[in-house]
């Protein structure tokens, strides 16, 4: 089963196509995650600063309510709170919460094992995203040290949070904006592609449509010599190789017509047969000893246009034998008379695979010397090697 072959423009096209796609995706990938990466940086600076705004205050209402509820933080924290916009929770050091600004303190767990928290109690500003299940939205939780009684002492923990649904939404506009670039962009890329894969695949084609003509024989149009320097040298090559190639074939037409000429102008008879006995040609001389028509023999076995089997035993062991042979078979002429016939064969050993078929080389099969019953003259050999092969003499009568 012939295989089948994709054409080069799209070969180049997807290859081209495809890279730039994944250097597109890749690119775009990365610009959503420094976009996300710098807008939860600039979210967290955010609420670390509104955390440190009201620190002292914070630190202030908790050394009063030492001992006590500590109504006065609660309420501060709820008003500072809704200003903002912002959750704050304020954590005492073993966990417990002290206020909240959005959710009763007595009604929420111990915080101590949040990773915010435990960073905050060690002295470290804390930091985490998590989903938050009071107030149900992934949040963003930073937490500072409170000073405590004694230096380098933490006296609690002062929490911010807001939930990422801004972030999200802005992050959202800002993939949608991305994507519809890079569409953009692909769109650009694959008319771009188009193009180069274009520019390279039609010099391609020029040269194989170059190639077609010159193998039909005909090398009038020479072929464009454009595109990239491999290219135009390639085109170069072949335009020189066609006009070489017109050339001796225009010489080898000349020296077949003048080959003709000479073979059908000969008195004697010519026959020239392939390896498969098949009658290539022959001349005038021939075709009136034989009484047949060229035109209707040429291309035909002999078996069917030489009904004379003594010719065609001479043509196999022609075709046979490595050295010239030289036979007789007998001819009715247009009389009813029996003529003895002297022919000279001789095989032509061309390359494998030429003329001739199956594997065998082509044979020069010649007849010569012919003259009636009991024709007592005396030949000439034929000579062997040095006249051109199938030349043929008739006989005097």
């Amino acid at each position: 089963m012939a295989q089948r072959h994709r054409r080069l423009i799209w070969q180049l096209y997807g290859s081209q196509l495809l890279v730039a796609l994944l250097a597109l995706v890749a690119v775009a990938g990365l610009a959503a995650t420094l976009v996300r990466g710098f807008y939860l940086q600039q979210a967290e600076a955010d609420l670390a600063a509104r955390g440190r705004l009201i620190l002292d205050k914070v630190g202030e209402l908790l050394a009063q309510a030492e001992g006590g509820a500590p109504v006065a933080l609660r309420e501060y924290c709820r008003q500072a709170g809704g200003a903002s916009a912002t959750r704050i929770t304020v954590i005492a050091p073993d966990g417990l919460v002290l206020a909240d600004s959005e959710q009763p303190a007595p009604d929420l767990e111990n915080h101590r094992g949040r990773p915010e928290v435990e960073a905050a109690l060690v002295g470290r500003l804390g930091r985490d995203i998590r989903f938050s299940s009071s107030t149900r939205y992934d949040t963003m939780y930073v937490a500072l040290p409170l000073p405590g009684e004694s230096e380098g002492q933490v006296g609690g923990v002062l929490r911010t949070a807001i939930p990422l649904v801004a972030v999200s939404e802005a992050l959202a506009e800002i993939y949608r904006r991305i994507a519809w670039s890079a569409l953009l962009i692909a769109v650009l890329v694959a008319l771009v592609a188009g193009l180069s894969a274009r520019r390279l695949s039609r010099p391609l084609e020029e040269m194989r449509a170059g190639a077609e003509r010159f193998a039909a024989g005909r090398f009038g149009r020479k072929i464009r010599e454009e595109g990239a320097e491999e290219l135009a040298g390639l085109a170069g090559a072949m335009n020189r190789m066609a006009g070489q190639l017109a050339l001796r074939l225009q010489t080898i037409a000349c020296q077949h017509n003048q080959l003709q000429a000479v073979v059908g102008s000969m008195v004697e008879g010519v026959i020239t047969v392939d390896g498969e006995q098949r009658v290539l040609d022959l001349n005038r001389a021939a075709a009136e000893l034989l009484n047949v028509k060229p035109e209707q023999a040429r291309g035909k076995s002999m078996q069917v246009a030489i009904r004379n089997s003594g010719l065609q035993q001479l043509a196999r062991t022609a075709l046979e034998a490595t050295e010239p042979i030289e036979g007789e078979f007998t001819l009715l002429d247009n009389r009813g008379r029996e003529r003895f016939c002297h022919a000279h064969g001789v095989r032509l050993t061309l390359a494998a695979g030429g003329a001739g078929g199956g594997g065998k080389s082509p044979g020069l099969f010649a007849k010569r010397d012919w003259g009636g019953a009991g024709d007592q003259r005396s030949y000439p050999p034929a000579p062997s090697g040095k006249s051109a092969p199938g030349l043929c003499r008739q006989c005097l009568p």
